[in-house]
């Protein structure tokens, strides 16, 4: 693939990042600078490439089933950063080419930054360097996430006088479980609302990652979260508690199963999902593209119904989140799976009305309502 040549400045670029979070997006104005950001995007491309090559070969020389994905930053996730982080400006962004590596323990995540920390510190022409690490498994984040953060500084010639430009990439590396848990949250987060991923939503829900994230801290030895408690059995006794109360395994077999029966549908744009974790229900009606305002008003009926039923979730979503879920983590649909799984053991929890069904399948009744 031809290299994509930059043709604007860092400042054109910083400006239509700016527009982009503050124009209308009907507008002329935002229209160009749309068309600005993706070209910037854009020229990545070559950079994000060899840089995820590169990691895919050493990453199996320390882990034969290790995994690694790279992907170019999405259009929302660019402009949630820009309006949520003032002081960010686009051509300054570190992350908008990203690779991802998976690895079976925090051992061998550790050998893999070591090749990077030994390869990269010094420096050598035409080799990407390490200038930024950001070690979020030594100093986990208050809302659990953990994963090790490697920025390089991809440099290439471009144009025919040589010039040279250079480009941010970013490397995670984690482990298994902490891709389980990632994975959960960006599940939950689609059903609960994005706003979850920054710390904004049920404070039952936040707290519960939080939680989750230190049970598989001490599983792989490592710093538990910050503000969750240290004792192990205190620990669990909280997890266990919010487990029942929430009815987390089942509120995420209903959005599993409910996301798939969705996606096979396209003519709907956007849906309304009720469950009762008590009943073990779920109710989904589905709105076309001329449908948005009924959509909106059964949000609003539902919401009104079901206010102070902390058994009840009532959920809008749109396909558009869930396909973007899917392209993010491919194997969600078992990733979230695992993530459950290993918890309950952890936990020593069961489903809550076990002896109440007839066989052995945990799947609720999902009455599905399309719209005519």
């Amino acid at each position: 693939m031809p290299p994509i040549i930059p043709k604007h400045s860092k400042s054109e670029i910083n400006r239509a990042g700016d527009t982009l979070i503050s124009a209308d997006s009907e507008s002329e104005e935002y229209t160009l600078a749309l068309k600005i950001v993706q070209s910037w995007r854009s020229s990545h491309e070559i950079s994000l490439q060899e840089i995820s090559d590169a990691l895919k070969i050493r990453a199996k020389t320390i882990d034969q089933t290790s995994q690694v994905t790279h992907r170019p930053k999405r259009l929302p996730s660019i402009q949630n950063k820009l309006a949520r982080l003032k002081n960010t400006r686009l051509a300054r962004m570190q992350d908008i080419g990203g690779c991802r590596a998976i690895l079976k323990t925090v051992g061998k995540v550790y050998q893999l930054f070591e090749i990077y920390e030994n390869t990269f510190s010094s420096y050598e022409p035409a080799q990407p360097q390490l200038v930024k690490v950001f070690d979020y498994i030594l100093h986990p984040k208050p809302d659990g996430y953990r994963c090790l953060h490697l920025i390089l500084n991809h440099q290439r010639a471009i144009g025919k006088e040589g010039a040279i430009d250079e480009y941010k990439i970013e490397i995670q590396i984690r482990t298994q479980l902490q891709h389980h848990w990632a994975t959960a949250v960006e599940t939950a987060a689609t059903f609960l609302g994005p706003d979850l991923k920054a710390g904004v939503g049920d404070p039952r829900w936040l707290r519960f990652f939080a939680l989750a994230s230190s049970v598989f801290a001490i599983l792989e030895e490592c710093e538990t979260i910050p503000e969750t408690p240290k004792k192990q059995i205190d620990l669990i006794f909280e997890i266990g508690h919010l487990w029942r109360e929430l009815q987390v395994d089942v509120c995420f077999g209903e959005w599993l199963l409910v996301s798939d029966r969705i996606i096979a549908d396209y003519d709907i744009q956007d849906f309304l999902i009720i469950s009762d974790s008590r009943k073990r229900s779920v109710k989904v009606q589905g709105f076309t593209s001329e449908q948005t305002e009924i959509g909106i008003e059964a949000l609003n009926n539902a919401e009104l119904e079901y206010a102070g039923r902390t058994e009840v979730q009532v959920a809008k979503v749109s396909v558009d989140n869930i396909l973007k879920l899917k392209e993010a983590y491919p194997n969600y649909y078992a990733d979230t799976r695992e993530f459950i799984n290993e918890l309950n053991v952890v936990i020593e929890l069961e489903y809550e009305h076990e002896e109440e069904r007839e066989d052995d399948d945990p799947r609720p009744e999902i009455d599905f309502i399309k719209y005519k």
